[in-house]
């Protein structure tokens, strides 16, 4: 398998990239959905975004 380049090495790095913010996204969304169902997201939202902070 020949390497392509520059152009090859660009697009591998941004496909990294969105791989990344692809996960982080997910987490948090499990996190809220987690929270959400089992009631503490909306009892303890204050302390929730505190948290975060």
């Amino acid at each position: 398998m020949s390497r392509k380049g520059q152009v090859d090495d660009e697009i591998n790095v941004l496909m990294v990239a969105c791989a990344w913010n692809l996960k982080k996204w997910m987490v948090g969304g499990d996190i809220f959905l987690f929270l959400q169902k089992t009631g503490v997201f909306l009892q303890n939202i204050r302390n929730f975004w505190l948290f975060l902070v």
